[in-house]
């Protein structure tokens, strides 16, 4: 049951803005100097916070630091409190911690709007989700217990019990959240009102819990949902009604559980090509209108891949980026990412596209920047932050980690 607590004028959350290049301990590496200094500090997307380059010697840094928040973890005094999910719309930040407790913070006017709670799971395996879609603040909570908050108040418009824990981030078409539950159900539900619009079920058994993460990916009208053992759907958007389905491990042997369920990074989709990428069976494209494989490449990885143009941008599971040809997998380039820091093991975990170069995050708070064109270092970043989590909106980054910092940058 929700309690929504009355907003208190009292100073819960802080934000401090740095406007100075290269404050404290975090910086630029550069590999290579291209002119000097651009001093100016403009107003960032309308967010008036004045910001300066960050860099000894760059001209244009591609990841420009606008401010730096310390959210507040919570009320509840549990030691282990950590950031579950959040999201943004416009200048605030709509976030649920593992205790339960959601918060909607306002970055211009530096105060918090409202607080609410609802009852999460302590497991690791389950922490929750938060999605904003059209005014509403949907928050998935224990056992498929789901609420739609007012944005501008946190009260509760609707909730509705699912049966069962959400096992998949959930996908946004027109007013619908587009999701899977644990034991391979996927529902639509509609944001404002919060019924369900349509329900599908696979025609395979659903072996583990887990382990059958699926990832749901909607594009015009066709949702396509990618279970961890291979198996993917295409289905309409608007009434459920599959369209194909097709078993990508047909023909494949697997040596465990773990490798039966390696299908855990998220598709990308480019015109009329899906990308599915393995953890240990490989990449491969196939065609979304009949769900027939193009192309396989024995590239395994547990990172979404990056498309643009002609070239689809890998991560492997050895910190290794490939970029290939979309059409025929010709190899252009690869680069071998450092994989420890003094002796501390770092994994490549994210990645994303932003102001056309390739931005990677690892576990110890290192970003690098490449080039696209050649796979070359145009800077790292050390944030000194791990278990970043990352939302790209307005062409500003928002990272932010576990413990409640948030930095944003452009």
């Amino acid at each position: 049951m929700l309690v929504n607590n009355v907003f208190k004028f009292a100073n819960i959350l802080f934000i401090t803005i740095f406007i100075t290049a290269c404050a404290g301990n975090e910086s630029f590496d550069i590999t290579k100097d291209t002119g000097t200094n651009n001093l100016n500090k403009p107003n960032i997307n309308g967010l008036g916070i004045p910001v300066n380059k960050l860099g000894s010697s760059i001209r244009n840094v591609d990841l420009e630091k606008v401010d730096f928040i310390k959210l507040k973890l919570g009320d509840i005094n549990k030691f282990d409190t950590k950031i579950a999910e959040f999201d943004i719309l416009n200048e605030t930040v709509f976030y649920l911690n593992t205790s339960g407790e959601i918060y909607s913070y306002n970055i211009l006017y530096n105060k918090k709007m409202w607080q609410n709670k609802i009852e999460l799971s302590e497991s690791p395996l389950f922490r929750g989700y938060l999605k904003i879609v059209d005014k509403v603040v949907i928050v998935f909570g224990n056992n498929g217990i789901t609420y739609g908050l007012d944005i501008k108040n946190g009260n509760v418009l609707w909730e509705i019990d699912l049966g069962n824990n959400i096992n998949s981030k959930p996908s946004v078409y027109l007013n619908n959240l587009i999701f899977q539950l644990v034991g391979g159900k996927t529902v639509s539900i509609n944001s404002q009102n919060g019924k369900i619009v349509w329900e599908h079920s696979p025609n395979f058994e659903i072996e583990t819990s887990y382990l059958e993460v699926a990832k749901v990916i909607i594009d015009k009208n066709i949702a396509y949902i990618l279970y961890s053992n291979g198996n993917l759907f295409a289905i309409n958007a608007s009434n459920g009604k599959q369209h194909w389905s097709s078993k990508l491990t047909n023909n494949l042997s697997f040596d465990s559980v773990v490798d039966k369920s390696s299908f855990i990074s998220p598709i990308t989709i480019d015109n009329e090509n899906i990308y599915v990428i393995s953890s240990s069976k490989g990449f491969y494209s196939i065609n979304s209108k009949t769900g027939f494989v193009k192309m396989r490449k024995n590239i395994s990885s547990e990172v979404n891949t990056v498309v643009t143009g002609d070239i689809i941008f890998i991560l492997d599971v050895n910190s290794k980026v490939w970029a290939i040809d979309k059409n025929d997998g010709f190899v252009y380039w690869t680069m071998q990412l450092q994989r420890s820091y003094n002796s501390v093991q770092t994994t490549w975990n994210n990645m994303i596209l932003h102001n056309g170069k390739l931005v990677l995050f690892s576990s110890t708070g290192k970003i690098q920047l490449l080039s696209i064109d050649n796979g070359n270092t145009i800077a790292l970043h050390n944030t000194k932050n791990s278990n970043l989590k990352i939302v790209k909106k307005r062409n500003l980054v928002y990272m932010l980690q576990d413990d409640g910092n948030l930095k944003v940058y452009r």
